[in-house]
């Protein structure tokens, strides 16, 4: 199934997403079952040579970016409000244990805007949080946070990118989703070039359900003490190219 012209910018935006059939893959449908959710760890364990804990909780990411790449992005860049069924989107995991492609099986847009993609993409990501914190023993209330907090960055930075710049969009999408979270993100204020100061948002929590700050913590990771946080998210933005500086702080660079 090829891209459309109206999917153009999606598509572009995301190099990670293919059309076509995906009953081959591991789809989101399989992912609520024990032995696929098994596999995909598996798979990702014996690939990065991580823990079994690592790889349950990439596994776990490599699904919350299979929803952003397939609803948040077109929604965000275009627009347009897909109705993708459990069964209508794969993940493909390479022989490394990395996210190889998302694998999208329609195109069915809808009349709906933002608050039914937010309302989707929490229907598909909720049966396997569930069966994650079944099998691994991780807390529903964390998984659901980490979630709402990866759709609520992925709508903030892609609101940034998009042509229409809509920062309701962000309000709009996570207006859908059926949970309320317990506190508020982390912001951190950086002075990371000879612009004005930007306020980066980060999480509410640790993404990977650690208890402590780590050499491997996101630079805007809400264990690291606020100075440390300042300093790794300065270094962080100082290293990241003029796109992506746009999406996380929302404006250009000024050199």
């Amino acid at each position: 199934m090829a891209a459309t012209p109206e999917l153009l910018a999606w598509h572009e935006s995301s190099p990670r997403v293919r059309f076509g059939d995906a009953s081959d893959k591991l789809t989101l449908a399989a992912l609520t079952q024990p032995f696929a959710l098994s596999q995909m760890t598996k798979l990702i364990e014996l690939g990065q040579g991580v823990t079994a804990r690592s790889a349950s909780l990439t596994a776990f990411h490599y699904t919350i970016n299979s929803v952003i790449s397939a609803l948040v992005a077109p929604i965000a860049y275009d627009r347009l409000a897909l109705d993708l069924a459990p069964h209508e989107i794969g993940v493909e995991i390479n022989a490394v244990g990395d996210l190889n492609a998302v694998w999208v099986a329609s195109l069915r847009a809808t009349e709906f805007g933002a608050p039914f993609v937010g309302m989707a993409a929490w229907n598909l990501l909720r049966p396997i949080a569930d069966l994650m914190s079944r099998m691994y023993g991780f807390s529903r209330s964390g998984l659901n946070t980490v979630m709402y907090d990866s759709l609520e960055l992925a709508a903030r930075r892609m609101s940034n990118m998009g042509e229409h710049r809509d920062h309701v969009l962000v309000s709009q999408l996570l207006s859908g989703v059926d949970f309320i979270p317990q506190s508020v993100p982390t912001m951190t204020v950086v002075e990371p070039d000879y612009g004005p100061a930007v306020s980066v948002a980060g999480r509410r929590i640790c993404c990977v359900l650690t208890a402590s700050a780590g050499a491997g913590s996101c630079p805007t990771c809400p264990l690291r003490a606020a100075d440390d946080r300042m300093s790794a998210t300065f270094d962080w933005l100082a290293a990241v190219d003029a796109d992506d500086f746009l999406a996380i702080c929302g404006r250009a660079r000024v050199i």
